[in-house]
């Protein structure tokens, strides 16, 4: 089901916000800035499909699989997971 969903039609982008790239923080804008932060738009919430719902779901969870892996890396000094 997710494979068939698109997450940006669920989740807010930094272009979203800021009409594309936000270079000062050096954040691209196809970065997620909000998980599901196109909830709160009636219009988008009534277009969007389960499929949309499945993938975002599983894109916030990887996301913050990955963000969580990161921390416990730099907590645990292992330089071989950071950037």
């Amino acid at each position: 089901m997710a494979s068939q969903g698109e997450s940006t039609h669920v989740d807010k982008l930094v272009r979203d916000i800021y009409g594309g790239d936000y270079e000062r923080f050096g954040l691209p804008g196809w970065a997620v800035a909000s998980s599901f932060g196109n909830m709160v738009c009636k219009e988008k919430r009534e277009s969007i499909s389960k499929e949309d719902l499945a993938r975002a779901t599983l894109v916030s969870i990887t996301n913050n699989i990955g963000s969580i892996t990161r921390m416990v890396a730099l907590n645990e000094v292992l330089h071989y997971f950071t950037m």
